[in-house]
């Protein structure tokens, strides 16, 4: 995980403080708290939330933006619905569901 940009580690890290699985609302509010100048680089709160949901579709093997260069982080749980994938899960995701 380390080798990951600051930005997926972010994502992971309020993923994980809020059980390891959540909606995007209450994502969105965890990383708010985690790192507010990160966010605050953003030039809308709408920029914001689509760079966030951008960065999780890319490492979700259920999302058609996922690319099978970056590593399987996320799992698809429902509409708008997280979770970290373990570590023995990450090679295993039906990119179907």
């Amino acid at each position: 995980m380390a080798d990951l940009p600051r930005s997926v580690g972010l994502i992971t890290s309020a993923l994980a403080r809020l059980g390891g699985a959540t909606d995007l609302t209450r994502l969105y509010a965890e990383i708010r708290s985690l790192d507010p100048q990160w966010v605050g680089r953003f030039r809308s709160d709408a920029t914001f939330q689509a760079t966030v949901r951008k960065i999780i579709e890319d490492h979700c093997p259920q999302s058609a933006n996922y690319s099978h260069t970056r590593p399987r982080l996320f799992a698809r749980t429902g509409r708008g619905k997280y979770r970290i994938l373990r570590s023995d899960e990450q090679r295993l995701v039906d990119t179907k569901s």
